[in-house]
């Protein structure tokens, strides 16, 4: 099942998962499933990336495969992998928030990777993507459109109704003018109590779009900022082929995540760029 509103990955309730997938569209309704890991170096050993010119797909897949936030880089406590197909361009990056249709800029994307970042109370998802010239500006700027006509509008999951809120949060102004940060949050409309709300934040830097998405509501807006922070000096040292950043993340307090039996166990993966 997609994610519609992908504005957050993809282990979400089964309620929730039809209506979060404004922006991350891959795996099979469970992020921890069929995970590979993605291990972070001190010192960088892809060859060098060109910091102008139209990016190549082979220069897209070195940025992005070093860019994307993986096993550890939050600290001990929090582990992380690919999701279900996440090296591939099988799944859609952004998509109409409330009609499950994918956004023209998908057809420019060259490369992309998507890890789900987990400790035992909440999940983080990194998405990295590279397109051709021009097309992650073209992302960002079809992302912001939709918001604005999905934002407010009813939905029906499963034979249930749920109203949708979209509301923008401030970014930083480090992120640059183009970064996005979207609070989302869906309501059943026959019963209120039944409400889930996500933050995604997405940046660019050239034709590379990094997003950071949450969506299980033990996350605050300061954690996943400082995520958003780590996210932005990831892709930053990619671009200048430099050592890559690592952050201490705190675990937030809450209810122990509801896993499938196995779920978590990373797999080693020797094409992964480290």
């Amino acid at each position: 099942m997609s994610r519609p509103l992908r504005l957050f990955a993809s282990s979400v309730p089964l309620a929730v998962a039809a209506l979060l997938a404004l922006s991350a569209c891959g795996g099979s309704g469970n992020a921890h499933a069929d995970r590979v890991s993605v291990s972070a170096s001190p010192t960088g050993s892809a060859s060098p990336v060109p910091s102008s010119g139209p990016l190549t797909a082979e220069t897209a897949e070195t940025i992005v495969s070093r860019a994307v936030i993986g096993n550890e880089d939050l600290g001990p406590e929090w582990r992380g992998g690919l999701i279900e197909a996440g090296s591939t361009l099988d799944d859609p990056t952004l998509e109409e928030p409330c009609d499950d249709v994918s956004f023209k800029s998908d057809a420019d994307r060259l490369a992309r990777y998507q890890t789900d970042i987990s400790s035992e109370t909440a999940e983080i998802s990194n998405e990295v993507v590279g397109y051709r010239s021009g097309g992650a500006k073209r992302a960002l700027d079809e992302l912001a459109a939709s918001i604005q006509t999905c934002n407010g509008k009813t939905v029906t999951i499963d034979g249930d109704l749920y109203r949708v809120t979209l509301e923008k949060v401030t970014p930083k102004p480090a992120w640059g003018s183009d970064a996005l940060a979207v609070r989302l949050t869906s309501t059943n409309t026959s019963d209120p109590t039944d409400t889930v709300t996500g933050l995604s934040i997405f940046q660019r830097q050239g034709d590379i779009l990094t997003a950071v998405y949450e969506w299980d509501g033990n996350v605050s807006q300061e954690l996943l900022f400082t995520v958003a922070d780590l996210a932005s000096k990831r892709l930053s040292e990619a671009i200048r082929n430099t050592p890559r950043s690592t952050a201490s993340i705190p675990v937030p307090t809450g209810t122990p995540l509801d896993r499938p039996d196995g779920a978590g166990e990373d797999e080693d993966d020797p094409n992964l760029t480290t």
